[in-house]
């Protein structure tokens, strides 16, 4: 028994280490296809039958049937590594609102300024209904009792240009804290914070599988409490080298701009099919679509140049948690905390503009 579970170790770590050497050094060998067959290759190793098996109309608990948390492979983690690839792109200022809806009616036009896909996915027009979403209300029960949104990081680890890295609140954790309490304190809205810390394993940075680790916990969480309708998980993105600072002025201070993100779950296979990813099911994608193609028209409207365009990726992340969940990239690594400090009040904003009656 114990010779097969490490047996089960080194081989999820041979391929783990072929799949960071293709990313990092055979680019071209793994971006799209070749990526996509190896990832799902593993998935079907640790779901077994998940090819054959019609996915559940509501997302399980990943401890049903993955590996013990401390030992996950994170697969929603690799595809995440290649976001650096459309970051110059995604930074294009195009500040669409409602008064353009005669375009966004284009899906061409729609797909391709108001989104940015990952390479290894693609919107479709029945993704997408504008006056739908337009119309669609999306503001949260303000007359019940208990919190109404939480806020988490995946990613706890990630700082900012200026930040301690030994002080865990200079990074995305105090850029939290400061929207958690903006939330509260100006609008009213009872937000929980949590700052556990998913990607830190035996007091170690451990960025895969941080996800996996992520959803137990947070299920708990929305379990324990069933008053809270808007969940934020909040990160801080990565670009190139060279690639300036996501910055823009408002009101005459310097904001790090914001990008929300979804997980559309669907990526083209090895025979350059475009389908569902089948061992993750994403049962409220159409209802955060339209969150955050809401909060990106309010964004537009109150603060034009503020957010990017909306990142579209191949898999979920953390986006298929319930109704009104968004991720939400925050400036990269340099910006300064300040500048991500100063973007809250603003996001806080668009954020209440889109949730309160």
């Amino acid at each position: 028994m114990h010779r097969n579970k490490q047996t089960g170790k080194i081989a999820r770590g041979v391929i783990l280490l072929l799949l960071i050497i293709g990313i990092f050094i055979g680019r071209q060998s793994v971006i799209g296809m070749d990526i996509n067959a190896a990832l799902y290759t593993y998935a079907e190793s640790v779901l077994p039958n998940a090819s054959q098996s019609p996915a559940p109309t509501h997302a399980p608990s990943l401890e049903s049937h993955m590996a013990p948390v401390d030992q996950l492979f994170g697969i929603n983690d690799i595809i995440f590594q290649l976001e650096q690839e459309l970051a110059r792109e995604a930074s294009g200022i195009i500040p669409i609102t409602e008064e353009d809806i005669y375009r966004l009616r284009d899906f061409d036009y729609l797909r391709t300024q108001f989104y940015v896909s990952d390479r290894n996915t693609r919107l479709l027009p029945q993704d997408v209904d504008v006056d739908a979403f337009i119309r669609a209300d999306l503001t949260i029960d303000t007359i019940t009792h208990g919190p109404k949104v939480l806020i988490f990081h995946t990613h706890s680890t990630e700082m900012f240009a200026d930040s301690d890295p030994s002080n865990p609140m200079d990074g995305v954790l105090g850029v939290g804290a400061r929207l958690a309490q903006i939330l509260e304190q100006q609008y009213g809205i009872q937000t929980i914070h949590d700052t556990t810390r998913y990607d830190i394993v035996d007091g170690r940075s451990q960025i895969m599988g941080a996800y996996e680790r992520m959803e137990p916990y947070i299920r708990q969480i929305l379990r324990d409490n069933p008053s809270i309708e808007v969940v934020i998980d909040l990160h801080r993105d990565g670009l190139p080298e060279g690639v300036p600072p996501l910055v823009t002025y408002i009101d005459g201070h310097r904001v790090a701009r914001i990008m929300f993100v979804n997980g559309l779950s669907r990526r083209y296979n090895n025979s350059g099919v475009l389908e569902t990813v089948p061992w993750l099911p994403n049962p409220y994608l159409r209802e955060n679509l339209a969150f955050s193609f809401q909060l990106q028209l309010a964004a537009n409207r109150m603060h034009p140049g503020f957010t990017r365009r909306v990142y579209l990726k191949a898999f979920r992340y953390s986006l298929h948690l319930r109704p009104r969940t968004i991720l939400v990239e925050v400036g990269a690594q340099n910006n300064t905390m300040r500048e991500a400090h100063n973007a809250m009040p603003h996001l806080a904003a668009v954020i209440a503009d889109v949730i309160l009656p």
